[in-house]
């Protein structure tokens, strides 16, 4: 009956591999050995308006994966609390 039944069900889920147990692991951040320019087109085809501001913000922080989140929420909100988060400077992201 339903003893047996389980006893079945048990014994094949041991016998089959299931597709998710050989993915690659992710990565922390999703960002790393990815450079500039691909980052722009990237943002520039999901609409974004401020694609390169983001791209910089991205590589400069590109050890700091919780300082990138910030920069991110920060540029959708206010530019000027994205310079207060990250330290960073006009000059130093070569704003024009």
């Amino acid at each position: 009956g339903a003893l047996e039944y389980c006893h079945k069900a048990i014994s094949y889920s041991r016998r089959v591999k299931f597709g998710t147990a050989h993915r690659k692991k992710a990565s922390p951040n999703i960002f790393e050995n990815v450079n500039q320019d691909a980052l722009v087109k990237l943002f520039e085809k999901a609409g974004d308006l401020k694609a390169a501001e983001r791209a910089r913000s991205i590589l400069a922080l590109h050890q700091d994966p919780e300082g990138i989140s910030r920069a991110l929420m920060a540029l959708q909100q206010d530019k000027d609390t994205f310079m207060l988060i990250t330290g960073l400077t006009r000059q130093s992201l070569k704003f024009r």
